[in-house]
């Protein structure tokens, strides 16, 4: 293998000689004197660990010097994390040169070459003296979730190319300290959010972004707030309280309240978002309306806060949400806050409606989650399982979160339980036609009868027959 090959060929990249990689055969751990192989390649599969796995204290023995270490993430099947000790360890002699350099050097060959490292943390004092390091290793790697405690004037060009570069990311941790004489104000060059903003919206996987403790550049932080407008995989986005400039703040505040289509065309775009909180001030009724057929046409918002402090907004909203509203069956809960101005009459047939709707939502998502309990059919449970695996696939995430499953495997728990009720027999049973089996009197003119019909005839009459288009006899007490 050509281990100098991967390194890209820019003006921007970092020469490294080949002594740092000499200086890594016949590495041994400095406490028991274990050999490490880090030749071999990553060999994680979907069913199988690295084998870097059964080597971590090897491994660790190794990095111990630069002060990181791997370990195995929690609920993962294999998949490790590099993380600094800095912070949790005490203060000790520098080690041996020979020996950082070493742990450097395998720090920088894991992060290229193993895909089953996927999250990294970098505290302060690792970013300061592995800048280039990290830079050159970032583009190769397959993190998932990256978080960096960075020195604010050390976040270089090279940084943020790398940053802009991790398409496979999934949660992105940036805070910001400021060494001494440093000012306390934190300004960062345009780069940074540039580069965010890149990330943003290239990357197919993206769901989480926090950056603290930084001031960033006006002109390139009004370009990152669009990418984050119109991202449609964030689902948790944290800018501390000084990471955008008063400027922008203004001016993103007044364009989302006085052009509510920018609002609308993101929740339009974004099928990630399950909670909604919208607080209305001095929006236009027709702003107001926009939001709320958005909303009734969402099938991924499942709660709806509406929190009005003028007067006349929930009007608006309330009287365009009532209509049709019985259509959307994956809103679980509303919460309408405001003083409406109509009669009582009116006004509750609305209010009244809207709840009605939420409550039956989330009444079937709650009758389905009984599919789980019990080993015999239950027609009510069935049905609204059937309901929701045929008609409202969407619900699934959030059936698989009430019964406590992984959202991969709820799919095909759902088909099993209702292929028991997919025979003739079978579904005349659960639907109380028949108490045992169809049984049809033979026709003088020989005519085809229900039981005659085959599995496949039958099948292609059950794909437009759900459970309940059967109506289920109701049997009273004093009839018993």
């Amino acid at each position: 293998m050509d281990i100098k090959a991967d390194i890209p060929a820019t003006g921007d990249a970092l020469v490294f000689s080949a002594n740092q990689w000499a200086e890594l055969e016949g590495a041994t751990g400095w406490l028991t004197g274990a050999v490490v192989d880090y030749h071999s390649p990553c060999s994680v599969t979907p069913d199988r660990p690295c084998h870097i796995v059964a080597k971590l204290v090897a491994l660790n023995e190794l990095l111990f010097p630069s002060r990181m270490q791997l370990q195995e993430i929690p609920g993962t099947r294999g998949l490790l994390a590099l993380g600094s000790m800095n912070d949790s360890v005490p203060s000790m002699a520098e080690p041996p040169d020979l020996r950082l350099r070493q742990s450097t050097s395998l720090m920088r060959r894991l992060l290229k070459h193993h895909k089953c490292i996927s999250t990294l943390y970098v505290g302060p004092l690792h970013f300061q003296q592995y800048m280039s390091l990290i830079c050159d290793a970032l583009p190769y790697s397959r993190l998932k979730k990256l978080r960096l405690l960075c020195v604010d004037s050390l976040m270089s060009e090279n940084g943020c190319a790398a940053l802009s570069s991790l398409r496979s990311l999934e949660e992105l941790d940036c805070s910001f300290i400021s060494l001494p004489p440093s000012s306390f104000s934190r300004y960062i060059s345009a780069e940074f959010p540039t580069a965010l903003a890149a990330l943003v919206q290239a990357s197919h996987s993206l769901g989480v972004l926090r950056i603290e403790g930084v001031i960033m550049e006006e002109h390139a932080t009004k370009n990152l707030l669009l990418y984050l407008t119109e991202s449609g995989v964030l689902k948790d986005v944290t800018l501390g309280r000084r990471v955008v400039p008063e400027t922008c703040r203004e001016e993103l505040a007044h364009y989302l309240m006085f052009t509510p289509s920018v609002i609308v065309q993101s929740l339009s775009k974004n099928n990630s978002i399950k909670e909604l909180v919208l607080y209305v001030y001095k929006m236009s009724d027709i702003g107001v309306e926009s939001l709320a057929d958005t909303v009734k046409q969402s099938t991924n918002i499942r709660k709806l806060a509406f929190l009005d402090s003028g007067t006349t907004s929930v009007n608006a909203f309330v009287n365009r949400l009532y209509v049709d509203i019985m259509d959307n069956h994956t809103l679980l809960g509303v919460f309408l806050q405001g003083q409406m101005h109509q009669g009582w009459l009116d006004a509750s047939k609305k209010v009244f409606t809207i709840y009605e709707a939420t409550r039956r939502n989330s009444d079937l998502l709650a009758t389905a989650a009984a599919f789980t309990k019990t080993t015999e059919l239950d027609r009510r449970s069935t049905a609204a399982l059937e309901r929701i695996y045929k008609l409202h696939a969407e619900l699934l995430e959030d059936l698989a979160e009430l019964v406590e499953v992984n959202v991969a495997e709820i799919g095909g728990m759902a088909h099993r339980h209702l292929q028991r009720t997919a025979g003739l027999d079978e579904f005349m049973r659960i639907t109380g036609v028949v108490k045992e089996q169809v049984l049809c009197h033979p026709r003088h003119d020989g005519c085809t009868q229900l039981d005659d019909l085959n599995e496949d005839c039958w099948g292609m009459v059950r794909q437009y027959l759900m459970l309940d288009d059967v109506e289920e006899v109701v049997t009273h007490l004093e009839n018993l």
